[in-house]
Formats: C-alpha cells, sequence, structure tokens
C-alpha cells in the first residue's frame, strides 16, 4: 500500500508494507509487529507505552539480555553486573526497573557507561542510551 496523500483508517487495516510520503492518521490502536523508521518527527499527543516483558533475574556477574525498551529486573539475591546485550541500533532507549526487593549494582565499565556504579534498590529505575559502541546513562537511578 502506497499513499502519497493524506489517508485515515477508522476500522482495521493489515498490510504488509505500506509507505507514505505525506500524514498517516490512525483512528484507533496501531500496532507494528516488525520495525517502523520514521525519517521526520515522531509526535504523540497522548502516552506512549511500552509493553512489559517477561522479567529479568540478574545474577552476579550476569548479563542482562532483552529486546525490549522497558525492562523488568529482579535478584534473588544482593547482586551485580557490567554487562548489558549491545543495542541494535544508535538511539535505542532501555529503561531497566528494579521489580524485586534485593539490590542489584551496576558497575561502570566496559560498555556500560554510568554517572558511577549505579544501585537499583527496590522500585529504582534507570534510563540508558545505546550510542552504537556502548550504553549511556540518560537518567540517574531513581530514589524509592
Amino acid at each position: 500500500l502506497q499513499v502519497n496523500d493524506d489517508a485515515t483508517f477508522n476500522d482495521q487495516l493489515s498490510v504488509v508494507d505500506l509507505t507514505t510520503v505525506d500524514d498517516l492518521v490512525v483512528g484507533d490502536d496501531l500496532t507494528v509487529t516488525d520495525d517502523t523508521i520514521l525519517s521526520d518527527d515522531a509526535l504523540v499527543d497522548n502516552r506512549l507505552t511500552f509493553t512489559k516483558p517477561t522479567r529479568v533475574v540478574v545474577t552476579d556477574g550476569s548479563t542482562i539480555t532483552s529486546l525490549n525498551t522497558y525492562v523488568p529486573i529482579s535478584s534473588t539475591a544482593t547482586t551485580g553486573t557490567s554487562s548489558i546485550t549491545a543495542g541494535t541500533t544508535a538511539g535505542q532507549l532501555l529503561i531497566l526497573h528494579n521489580v524485586g526487593t534485593a539490590t542489584i549494582t551496576l558497575t561502570d565499565t566496559g560498555t556500560l557507561h554510568l554517572t558511577g556504579n549505579g544501585t537499583l534498590t527496590a522500585d529504582d529505575s534507570t534510563i540508558l542510551i545505546w550510542d552504537g559502541a556502548a550504553w549511556q546513562q540518560l537518567a540517574a537511578e531513581s530514589a524509592n
């Protein structure tokens, strides 16, 4: 499907490939099951929601692995790691949220560039961005 001018869809539309060179307005939910490439601004009028994947259990020295933006993590005991799976594209965001009660320490080393070692206690979170070579910390750990 190629759209060369404004298009409005008020009901379900299923396409394999969609190209638009002008505005695309969706009157209800938009579900994308593969990559979406925006070559200009993306405006969100209400809220941007990330799906909640299965919790990642962190063990001492383990690698946090996830392809999602929002990653709930926990541990069965106080633990630490300095390894997160590499991002796929520069600009990729990663939100780590400790949903457990044990403290998880992220070590500022290797491909994890923080403002110092980060300690995530219960309900703490941090936001990282992949720069193409390392995870850079955008927001320090929340103090919950």
